[in-house]
């Protein structure tokens, strides 16, 4: 059986796996476990999924994990790339010497990097060089790739995120969250899919 890799943040990960508040209430409301995308690609076309999105993770954290995982991708696996918004960066938690994402002021544990340095760092990340420097690393997983379907997208994009229904709407506000619901998962996974199928013929 062939793989699905799932690579991405909170838009891209399995909400029944996090911690974070708002998704706990959803998956509440449904009184269920939720299907994301990845979910409803991977039974479509019967791959096992691999689900590695983390929620509030930084776009060199996801290339990082990419490069983790390339050697083990193989051929007829299809990969999906969710990159995060580009003014997230990460530093080393000297305490700890791992690496913390930092995506809004106030978020880093970082003793030595304060709230004004954060914020100038954000600030300069909102420049068009940080979105060429995403546009420049699909061109080498691409590369890296070239016999696997491949499908990279961001939700920083509002205009195409906002196609597909989120939580709010699903549940008329009772959960205040801008994330996919079930059916806004469901939705882009035909976009995907689509987009697959489409791809697989001109393979013939």
């Amino acid at each position: 059986m062939n793989n699905l890799w799932v690579y991405g943040d909170s838009f891209s990960m399995d909400m029944n796996l996090d911690f974070a508040d708002i998704f706990v209430q959803y998956c509440d409301y449904k009184k269920r476990n939720v299907n994301c995308y990845g979910d409803f690609i991977a039974k479509e076309l019967n791959l096992n999924l691999i689900n590695r999105a983390i929620g509030g993770i930084d776009n060199y954290t996801i290339l990082e994990n990419i490069c983790k995982d390339i050697e083990n991708i193989k051929e007829g696996d299809l990969v999906v790339i969710g990159w995060s918004s580009q003014t997230r960066f990460r530093i080393v938690y000297d305490i700890t010497n791992y690496w913390v994402p930092v995506a809004n002021q106030g978020d880093s544990f970082e003793p030595n990097l304060d709230n004004v340095s954060i914020q100038k760092i954000l600030t300069n990340r909102l420049h068009d060089l940080y979105d060429l420097e995403i546009k420049n690393w699909n061109k080498l997983i691409k590369k890296s790739l070239m016999n696997n379907f491949l499908y990279t997208w961001t939700w920083y994009n509002m205009g195409f995120t906002n196609q597909f229904q989120n939580i709010k709407e699903e549940t008329n506000g009772l959960v205040d969250d801008g994330h996919w619901s079930e059916t806004g998962h469901e939705n882009f996974a035909k976009y995907v899919l689509k987009i697959y199928y489409e791809w697989k013929d001109k393979q013939l």
